[in-house]
């Protein structure tokens, strides 16, 4: 069996009747292998053929395309948008590069990114190289007024409104206070 790694395509070869060529598609970086035509056919990367008469086959390539599967966090806190939309077929052509927005819907804000991608950037932009998954999460905003970190001490320290409740009875000026 020969080894042929043609550099210019067609090419043509001459053999003596009744030898068996073994040829087999390599489809290059981006590209995936369809299926034979001509006097060979199916989709097996490996054909054999017997060189009985003359033949002329064809391996038929196209672009790899890669799918993306985007979901959104259990609660349904928000949506995906995703730019560009994957054209008909299989998904985006190897290299697109994809960018993905991140909207909440109200009562909801962006936590973050899981999956293929992580982090809190909004919008953020893949490169479609491999089948990719990636998963946006949505939460409710704290209840807590605000979040301070001591500095140098590491602790974290929650300040809570406190809400204070005035009562006056007639005649005086006496406050009450109520947590």
């Amino acid at each position: 069996m020969e080894s042929l790694l043609p550099d210019k395509f067609p090419m043509s070869y001459t053999y003596p009747t009744d030898y068996s060529v073994v040829l087999r598609a390599i489809p290059v970086p981006g590209y995936r292998f369809v299926n034979w035509s001509g006097d060979a056919s199916g989709n097996n990367e490996t054909v054999e053929l017997t060189m009985d008469c003359g033949k002329s086959v064809t391996a038929v390539f196209s672009v790899a395309t890669y799918t993306l599967t985007v979901q959104v966090d259990q609660y349904a806190g928000g949506k995906v948008t995703v730019e560009p939309q994957p054209g008909t077929g299989e998904g985006y052509a190897m290299g697109t590069q994809v960018t993905l927005i991140a909207n909440a819907t109200e009562g909801y804000r962006f936590s973050h990114w899981s999956g293929d991608i992580s982090g809190q950037d909004n919008p953020v932009t893949l490169v479609m190289n491999s089948a990719r998954e990636v998963n946006a999460h949505f939460v409710e905003p704290s209840t807590f007024a605000w979040w301070w970190i001591a500095p140098g001490a590491g602790v974290v320290i929650i300040a809570l409104l406190i809400y204070f409740l005035t009562i006056r009875r007639q005649g005086s000026s006496r406050k009450l206070f109520a947590p």
